[in-house]
């Protein structure tokens, strides 16, 4: 199985689960998890950081303002 569908199963899991919310630091490693974003069936939310400690904390701020999960996609860099 290519990278690029299980990347697609597993946002469609994520959205199953209720997630409406993510946190993406672009990258070309993680182009895989945000490329089935661009296209989801349910209304979604991204918001988009540079830094990948500052994104887990926003998203960390986000769930605990909204009261429901935050996905965040970051690469697998080391930041």
């Amino acid at each position: 199985m290519s990278n690029s569908a299980l990347a697609a199963i597993v946002i469609e899991e994520t959205l199953a689960w209720g997630v409406r919310d993510f946190v993406i630091c672009t990258g070309a490693r993680n182009a895989p998890l945000i490329l089935p974003l661009l296209d989801a069936p349910a209304p979604i939310k991204l918001w988009r950081h540079f830094d990948e400690r500052s994104a887990a904390f926003f998203a960390l701020g986000l769930a605990k303002r909204q009261r429901r999960p935050v996905a965040v996609v970051t690469t697998s860099g080391t930041a």
